[in-house]
């Protein structure tokens, strides 16, 4: 796990998988967090989105820019040391916060990073007999 997180840390698709933590349009890892805690896809949206805006502002504010600039958040993602260092944020909060958990939210991270989300819609749709979300998810790391 620990390679696949360094993996993830630095893919290239990093930013753009932040961005639509913040936007509330990573429909489904929202689905995957919202049913592995039980907690609603708005709540799940809504607490993740304040723990990355308060990661960035800390960082902000880490980093001698001021609030009273004119950067947003999202311009602040364009430096590629607070995205990795962002995602390896999320990684850890995920980690204490998921536990047991943790290696299915990295195989989830994975499948959005790599845009693999319909691919694994399809897998599960394709099964042979009814998978839980722990069985799809493991399934398609290794055959997927």
């Amino acid at each position: 796990m620990e390679d696949l997180s360094g993996r993830i840390v630095k893919h290239p698709n990093v930013k753009f998988l932040i961005l639509e933590l913040l936007n509330g349009t990573a429909s489904f890892l929202f689905r995957v967090l919202s049913s592995l805690n039980g907690k609603g896809i708005e709540e799940v949206k809504g607490n993740l989105r304040e723990t990355i805006e308060g990661y960035l502002c800390a960082q902000k504010n880490l980093a001698g820019f001021h609030l009273s600039e004119r950067k947003t958040l999202k311009d602040f993602l364009d430096d590629e040391r607070t995205l990795e260092s962002t995602m390896a944020y999320l990684l850890k909060t995920f980690s204490s916060r998921y536990g047991d958990a943790f290696p299915l939210i990295v195989i989830a991270l994975w499948i959005s990073l790599e845009r693999k989300e319909e691919q694994f819609e399809e897998f599960v749709r394709s099964a042979e007999e009814p998978l839980s979300l722990n069985e799809a998810l493991y399934a398609f790391w290794v055959f997927g």
